[in-house]
């Protein structure tokens, strides 16, 4: 049958966190850090940008995607869970959720990628380039970038994973990062 209305809005629900959270990665980067970075007279890599331009397109078609399944699945009719025919409307939904899932891989797979890239060329970077107190203040006003529903969201993902000796460093450093904090 068709899919459940809670099922749908978990799914934007997840397309609109991802959405989010990478457009703040963009933004923190490209307004804050790499800004600091090229202030203190280091290139920043081109690919970086490439990567947050592919990105963007990624998050572009599956948002269109997202609400193509949407709209074709709030259009089918309620039927019965063991009936074995699937009719044509249902068929167009199971292909567009295929089309989604496909496209799903290809953007996690590039944004993995981007952040290996980071990981192995921009932090030793921004270690080498900053000192640690510096270090925290581009995080703070990375941070501050980003839009208060964003931070909530993802500290309150964040949280349910950390142990509490984590926890006490994430917030020890956000002490620290604080104007007068340090």
């Amino acid at each position: 049958g068709g899919c459940s209305t809670e099922l749908l809005a978990a799914l934007q629900s997840h397309h609109q966190f991802l959405s989010a959270m990478c457009d703040s990665h963009t933004q923190g980067e490209e307004q804050v850090l790499f800004p600091a970075m090229v202030g203190r007279g280091e290139l920043v890599s081109g690919s970086l940008l490439e990567e947050h331009q592919l990105e963007a397109k990624h998050l572009t078609n599956l948002r269109a995607l997202v609400q193509q399944v949407c709209d074709h699945a709030k259009k089918q009719p309620s039927t019965s869970a063991t009936s074995e025919v699937v009719s044509g409307a249902e068929q167009a939904v199971l292909a567009l959720v295929r089309e989604l899932y496909s496209a799903t891989q290809v953007a996690m797979h590039d944004i993995a990628s981007h952040l290996r890239v980071e990981e192995l060329e921009l932090l030793p970077a921004v270690e080498r380039v900053f000192n640690l107190q510096e270090q925290r203040s581009l995080f703070w006003k990375v941070l501050l970038s980003m839009p208060l529903q964003v931070l909530e969201a993802l500290l309150g993902r964040m949280g349910k994973s950390f142990d509490r000796g984590t926890a006490e460093a994430l917030l020890h450093n956000l002490r620290l990062a604080a104007p007068g904090g340090g």
